[in-house]
């Protein structure tokens, strides 16, 4: 909410050639990983200076056969040029290790 009523907000850059990236961890979201997705992609399309990027860890388990939520972003961002995915590769840490 806090970033779509930018024109309200005196906080928001208004510089157009500047970018501005969402860096959202991640992390046994399967539930809501599509929904995510699907909101964030529609921010991207309002404010063309804004870039989104998905950070997934390995620590995730897959459970009952599902995927994982590495697995069903990879998918859905597979050709958007606005938001990206990285996956932390290690099993062990914490969300600011998977954030650095």
């Amino acid at each position: 909410k806090w970033i779509m009523s930018a024109k309200k907000n005196k906080y928001i850059i208004k510089d157009k050639n500047l970018l501005v990236y969402l860096i959202i961890p991640m992390l046994n979201e399967q539930k809501i990983a599509k929904n995510t997705y699907l909101n964030f992609k529609q921010l991207t399309q309002k404010m063309t200076n804004v870039r989104v990027m998905f950070v997934t860890t390995s620590k995730e388990v897959k459970k009952d056969g599902n995927l994982t939520t590495y697995e069903i972003l990879k998918e859905l961002i597979k050709n958007d040029d606005k938001i990206f995915l990285c996956n932390y590769p290690k099993k062990t840490g914490v969300m600011a290790h998977q954030l650095n």
